[in-house]
């Protein structure tokens, strides 16, 4: 398998796993758990989507998009290649709602809980929805239509960029990264 693939493979488990601690947070933030809800969490974590996936990964993606659109004969592979790069977009206006009501919130400013349970869901959703389609449709085309060096020159005009919490381990997403340990039953990558 292909250095590229594999680094968008590994990028989806690491975005779900930051998911599913997103998910418990904020299901403890909208209901009563009896599991404390960390505001800072929730925010690391939405910090954390805007850092990696949406600055690197997908405009990664949409390099191998572009490039694979013009390769695809099957019209119906292609509206599905076309629907992913449609999706990018509207994730990032999903994550930049979701991140304006919880920095409002942390703001004290005045959000109503179903507000919040709303713009989370309709995130939520989408981004399971988006990584399944791609996990389905996009990766086994690239593993198709491309091989290992022509996915590396076609990336070389990238900067490279390291995973921010799970290789580089910044400081700001410390917590995030023990809270997604913690929630996994305490085992480290």
């Amino acid at each position: 398998m292909q250095k590229v693939l594999k680094q968008l493979i590994l990028d989806h488990m690491q975005l779900e796993r930051v998911l599913s601690c997103l998910e418990r947070q904020i299901n403890n933030y909208v209901n009563d758990t009896g599991e404390e809800p960390s505001l800072g969490l929730i925010q690391d974590a939405i910090e954390y989507i805007r850092a990696y996936p949406d600055a690197f990964h997908h405009p990664l993606e949409e390099l191998v998009l572009d490039k694979l659109l013009t390769r695809v004969d099957d019209q119906k592979a292609a509206q599905k290649l076309r629907h992913i790069k449609n999706q990018h977009v509207i994730l990032g206006r999903l994550t930049k709602r979701l991140a304006a009501d919880i920095d409002a919130v942390a703001h004290d400013q005045v959000v109503s809980l179903d507000e919040i349970e709303e713009a989370f869901a309709s995130f939520y959703d989408f981004q399971i929805e988006h990584l399944n389609s791609e996990n389905e449709h996009f990766f086994p085309l690239i593993e198709k239509h491309f091989h290992e060096q022509e996915l590396q020159d076609l990336v070389t005009g990238i900067d490279a960029y390291v995973d921010p919490m799970f290789v580089a381990r910044q400081a700001e997403f410390e917590e995030l990264y023990d809270y997604i340990v913690e929630c996994e039953g305490g085992q480290e990558d």
